[in-house]
């Protein structure tokens, strides 16, 4: 018979296992990031005020965000000094709030920032390989009479090659779903990689989120600034208003001059005569 080395079917199932789950992982994570509703308003609304700020120049009515240019959102000042990032930060509120929120949809990203799909899909080339010789050792082994091989890996045969159809079907839906990410944000499906592609989005995502504290942090100190000026305006009109009364109570309880009591003249009593 064929001289074939074949894969032990327990070293194929744990290697089959890590694959599904890196699959599994890769297509929730894209599929999150395409489905990130708080991500098409948040681009909508920067793309706006980047519009806005870049009026008169060449750079206005851009249609798109490329995700490599999204760093630059912490880059890019207003008039006023602050980024782009800070002041939709500071102005984010109302129906727009949840917005700050959006880090939260992509948690996944900086796992993603260091996956490949290039070698996800090697290594599952490679698992059907390695079934497509087991299954070839099966179907010799009955065509020649030989039933020890069916015997011993009929039923590993058919388990296998049912978890591999799926988690290959897994592995094109990736591919294929990340090709219209890229397509969304307006990047080459071509020429786009998977931990570049992601490696962006988690390195704004934490820039978002320093931004948010920092300008939490500083609406805060100024808030707590304005309640002590508050307190001194306060203070000083309440002292204003008290050296105002004191002032009049003083006044008040003062004799006047005009008031001064005037001694009478006595009695002149009758006059005598001398003898």
């Amino acid at each position: 018979g064929p001289s074939i080395v074949l894969c032990p079917p327990y070293i194929f199932d744990e290697a089959l296992t890590d694959l599904t789950i890196e699959v599994d992982d890769i297509l929730a994570g894209v599929r999150q990031a395409k489905s990130s509703d708080r991500l098409r308003r948040f681009l909508r609304i920067v793309l706006q005020i980047g519009n806005q700020l870049n009026q008169g120049s060449a750079k206005a009515g851009a249609a798109g965000f490329r995700v490599s240019a999204l760093i630059k959102l912490t880059q890019t000042k207003s008039n006023s000094g602050a980024t782009v990032l800070e002041y939709f930060i500071s102005h984010a509120h109302g129906i727009h709030g949840d917005l700050l929120d959006l880090p939260e949809d992509f948690r996944f990203a900086e796992a993603l920032s260091r996956k490949s799909l290039e070698t996800v899909s090697a290594d599952v080339k490679r698992l059907g390989n390695d079934l497509k010789l087991v299954t070839r050792a099966v179907e010799w082994g009955v065509e020649s009479g030989d039933v020890s091989y069916r015997a011993a890996l009929g039923d590993f045969v058919s388990r296998a090659r049912s978890l591999y159809e799926t988690t290959r079907e897994k592995q094109e839906a990736a591919e294929r779903e990340f090709g219209e990410l890229c397509t969304y944000f307006a990047e080459d499906p071509t020429a786009t990689k998977l931990d570049k592609l992601f490696g962006s989005l988690h390195t704004f995502m934490a820039a978002f989120e320093q931004t948010k504290q920092r300008v939490k942090s500083e609406i805060a100190r100024k808030a707590a600034a304005k309640r002590r000026e508050a307190d001194r305006t306060s203070r000083r009109a309440a002292k204003k208003g008290h050296h105002s009364n004191s002032a009049a109570r003083k006044v008040a309880s003062t004799p006047q001059s005009s008031q001064r009591r005037v001694r009478a003249a006595p009695t002149p009593g009758p006059a005598t005569t001398e003898a």
